[in-house]
Parts: structure tokens; sequence; C-alpha cells
């Protein structure tokens, strides 16, 4: 493994998920699936894409929860 390969590592352990979720942004919105989860970020599942870096709102729903979770990312 080179250095350039290191920062692509994970550190953060990853829970494995089939959460449906809405991925909404200023140009798109998707009903999508998040996959996987860390404290680190999310494995989001869908067919279109924004461009990288685009500011955008995830909201999911997790069992036994009052209200849904929504998340900004980018």
């Amino acid at each position: 493994m080179t250095a350039n390969d290191r920062r692509y590592q994970r550190t953060k352990e990853r829970i494995e998920t089939d959460l449906g979720a809405v991925y909404e942004s200023p140009t798109l919105y998707s009903l999508t699936q998040i996959r996987n989860l860390s404290v680190g970020g999310a494995f989001v599942r869908t067919d279109v894409l924004d461009e990288t870096g685009t500011e955008h709102v995830l909201q999911f729903s997790v069992p036994n929860a009052a209200q849904p979770i929504s998340i900004v990312g980018r």
C-alpha cells in the first residue's frame, strides 16, 4: 500500500444497513437506500448523482425513532 492509498483506507467501523432514504439537493430529489453507515459518512445506493461537493440533505428513519433523521452533507 502506498502513501496515497492510505488516505482512502477507512478508519471508522461501518454498519451494514438497508434503510430507505430521501436524498435532496437543489437540483435532485431521489428515493434511495443507505447500504452502510459510519461516524464519517454513509454509502447511498442511487442511479443518479450530483456533482461532487454538492450540498444535500439525506433523510431516513430508524426503527423505534420518534422522528426521521436529517443530515446535511456534501
